[in-house]
This record gives C-alpha cells, sequence and structure tokens, in this order.
C-alpha cells in the first residue's frame, strides 16, 4: 500500500510546489466547478430537450457549451506557465449573444434564478463564472507587483478576464433564452 504524507500542498503544472490554499489553486478550483456545472446543463439539456420534439430550440446556444469547457481546461493548463498567449476567441460568444439577444423580449427588469433545474443550473454556472473572475482579478493583484509575473502571464490573465465576464454575460443571456424558448415566465425583480 502505498502511504502519502498529506501536507495540504500541491504541484502546479511547472512543478512548482505550493499550498493548497494558493491564490493560482483556488482560481483553478473555481475552474473546476465552473466546468463541472457546465456539464451538468450539457445533460440537462440533451436529456429534458429532445431536439425533434422543440423546434423552437435554436441548440447551437447549447452546444457552444462543450467548447466553453474546452476553453476552460486550455486557461487551467495554461494561464500563467505557458509562454506564448493564451488563445481565447470572444468573437463567436459576443456573435451569439448578439443573436440570442435578438430573439428575446426586451428586458424591462433582473432576471432571477428559478423557473427549471436547467434555468437554475444556467444561473449557478453564471454565478460559478463570477467566482472565477473575482479570484483571477486577486490572483492579478497579488502577483502583479511580483517579480513572478512576465508580460505574457499578464497578458494571459488578461484575455482570461476578458473571457470570463464574458461568458457570465451568456450564461444570463442564455437563461433568458431558455426561460422563453420553454414558455416560462421569467422571475423578475
Amino acid at each position: 500500500m502505498n502511504t502519502r504524507i498529506l501536507d495540504g500542498t500541491t504541484y502546479l503544472s511547472n512543478g512548482v510546489k505550493v499550498s493548497k490554499n494558493n491564490i493560482i489553486i483556488k482560481f483553478l478550483g473555481e475552474l473546476d466547478e465552473l466546468s463541472a456545472e457546465i456539464g451538468y446543463i450539457n445533460a440537462l439539456v440533451y436529456k429534458n430537450f429532445k431536439k425533434n420534439e422543440n423546434p423552437t430550440i435554436i441548440y447551437k446556444y447549447y452546444d457552444i457549451l462543450y467548447d466553453f469547457q474546452k476553453d476552460i481546461n486550455n486557461i487551467e493548463n495554461k494561464i500563467l506557465f505557458e509562454k506564448s498567449d493564451i488563445e481565447l476567441s470572444t468573437n463567436k460568444i459576443e456573435n451569439y449573444l448578439k443573436e440570442i439577444d435578438k430573439l428575446l423580449p426586451v428586458q424591462q427588469m433582473f432576471v432571477l434564478s428559478g423557473g427549471n433545474i436547467t434555468i437554475a443550473s444556467i444561473f449557478k454556472a453564471r454565478a460559478k463564472c463570477r467566482a472565477a473572475e473575482r479570484r483571477l482579478v486577486s490572483m492579478n493583484y497579488y502577483y502583479f507587483n511580483s517579480e513572478s509575473l512576465t508580460n505574457n502571464n499578464i497578458y494571459n490573465i488578461h484575455k482570461c478576464l476578458e473571457y470570463i465576464n464574458i461568458l457570465s454575460d451568456y450564461f444570463y443571456i442564455l437563461a433568458r433564452y431558455t426561460y422563453n424558448v420553454l414558455e416560462i415566465k421569467e422571475i423578475v425583480i
């Protein structure tokens, strides 16, 4: 039997040993939770929404969720330790946001989580996105003045901030879209 002494540390992808409460580890944990929530949304959508039975649902707005999981994995693997710029495209998300917005009624008030389990899960993913964004901002401030960040690291952090910010907007609009295509009255304040 292999016994390990658990000392509350782990290794980053570049081999550096850090405490499990290190800001980078906390950020990566937020991304793990976000990816898991996206996987849960995918399972709900494709279990409950049958393409042939719901012709009003445009599935490309849900199919892109798999791309988000790939992007999150890319962020986890490269944000601080890659010597090249991280590749994250916000253009497709921005285009989808514009498309979906045209399909929705004008928003009068802030829409709350609820309606059904899928909508609530989409809002939960949005909240996880915001949590990851806050961790990333903290990481940026914590390391910004240290010599441990290169200009490339700082660029990657800012690129990730932009991506995660627009991703949370996407989840909000996707939740509204789901309310509307399923003809569930939006819960508003």
